[in-house]
């Protein structure tokens, strides 16, 4: 029998990076609405909506993420959850690992000046 709680086992495939309401970067399409990104992974990013460009499933997604250590990152997907204030995207270009490390020893910095 495994030490490990149920609820405390990742079934994600990717690392993914949580990011703080402070410190959410800011995705922003080719056709310039701009969304606030929840978290990021190599090969998935959920955005906090945007009222006023609703978008549909299956819709295809392409922009620039503006991470804090590297700067504009560009990325492409398909959105593949429609929840009721975020959207989750499958990357089909997505985000070097070492980008999304770089993003979460930014945030662990942050942290000791904050506590």
């Amino acid at each position: 029998m495994s030490l490990q709680e149920p609820h405390s086992i990742n079934k994600r495939n990717y690392y993914r990076v949580e990011y703080p309401v402070r410190e959410r970067p800011r995705f922003i399409s080719e056709d310039n609405v701009v969304y606030c990104v929840l978290n990021i992974s190599e090969r998935g990013i959920c955005l906090l909506k945007n009222p006023d460009t609703p978008l549909a499933l299956g819709s295809i997604l392409q922009g620039t993420v503006n991470l804090h250590q590297n700067g504009k990152v560009n990325i492409s997907g398909k959105i593949i959850r429609d929840a009721e204030d975020n959207l989750g995207v499958f990357l089909s270009v997505g985000i070097q690992f070492s980008l999304i490390i770089n993003e979460q020893q930014y945030l662990q910095q942050l942290n000791k000046y904050i506590d």
